[in-house]
Order: structure tokens, then C-alpha cells, then sequence
């Protein structure tokens, strides 16, 4: 009996999921919450726990490939530094366009010669693509958020991104 009591209560909540899914206020739930995760990351750490790039000296490392930037593996880039006893700035955070003539980063080396062989190594570090990952963009995110106002036809003084915004002043005020 009692395991007949839970497969129909499965069932139920499984039923209500499927009936919400398809909702907009559901959906929009998810994608606030999406956004406000993405923007709380980005927030808290900007330059990927990293420093600000002041100049641009040192040797370049390109992307081989045109697209944008989707991910960059900072583990990688900690280890490539360490092996080159050089320092990586990062140029380009994920979702920048990157081609060959743009650089990715800067590898600053206090031998000129050192790192030469590792500049592939340096540039394997990030993910190039042809979109831009959408589950971290912020910028994606606010463009779902703000179709979603279009098409909920609010008025002028609500405003989805407005209280988005002011959740996020509020929750990083020092």
C-alpha cells in the first residue's frame, strides 16, 4: 500500500511539472533566476579573480580560430604561468569576439626568450566558439528577461530588469 502511495504521488508532481512548463510566469522564474546567478558571478569576481590589465606589454598569444570567447580555464593558465615562470594577462573574458588579430592575452616573462613554445599552450586555454554560451551571459540573460516584458505587456513602471537590478544593489551593498 505504501508503495502504491508513492508511485501516485510521483505521478501528481510529475503531472504538475509537465502542466507548468509550458507556462510564461514559470518560464520566467527560470530565466530570472538564470540572470540573477549569472550576475552575482560576474559581479564578484569581474576579471576572473584576477588583476587589471594596465598595459599591454609582452608577447601576445592569438586565437587560432574566429568566434567568441565561451570559457576560459584559469587552472591551465595558472599552470602554463608557473611552468613559463611568467605572468598571463587575460585579455579577452568569456563572451568577447576573438580572431587572429586580436589577443587573447599577454604573457609577460622576465626573460624575453622563455614561454616561446608555450604560447599554444597558453591560447588551448580558452574556449572559442561560434556562439556565445548563453548559460553564463549575462547579456543573453537580460535580453530573455526584457522579451519577456515585451510579451507579458507590463506596465511602464514595472519592470522585470529595474527590480532585477536593485535586488542585485541591494544583496552586494557593502
Amino acid at each position: 500500500m505504501f508503495v502504491f502511495a508513492v508511485v501516485i504521488l510521483t505521478i501528481v508532481r510529475w503531472v504538475d511539472s509537465v502542466a507548468r512548463l509550458g507556462r510564461l510566469a514559470t518560464t520566467i522564474d527560470l530565466v530570472e533566476k538564470a540572470a540573477r546567478s549569472a550576475l552575482f558571478k560576474r559581479r564578484a569576481t569581474p576579471r576572473l579573480h584576477g588583476t587589471a590589465v594596465t598595459s599591454t606589454a609582452g608577447r601576445p598569444v592569438f586565437s587560432p580560430t574566429i568566434g567568441y570567447v565561451q570559457r576560459v580555464d584559469v587552472t591551465a593558465l595558472q599552470t602554463c604561468a608557473e611552468a613559463m615562470e611568467c605572468r598571463i594577462r587575460v585579455a579577452a573574458l568569456p563572451g568577447t569576439f576573438a580572431f587572429p588579430e586580436r589577443p587573447l592575452a599577454w604573457i609577460v616573462c622576465a626573460d624575453e626568450e622563455s614561454g616561446e613554445p608555450e604560447c599554444t599552450e597558453v591560447a588551448k586555454a580558452f574556449m572559442v566558439g561560434t556562439e556565445s554560451m548563453r548559460n553564463a551571459a549575462t547579456r543573453h540573460a537580460r535580453l530573455a528577461l526584457a522579451r519577456a516584458e515585451r510579451e507579458m505587456n507590463l506596465p511602464e513602471d514595472v519592470s522585470i530588469l529595474r527590480e532585477l537590478a536593485r535586488f542585485a544593489e541591494q544583496q552586494h551593498t557593502p
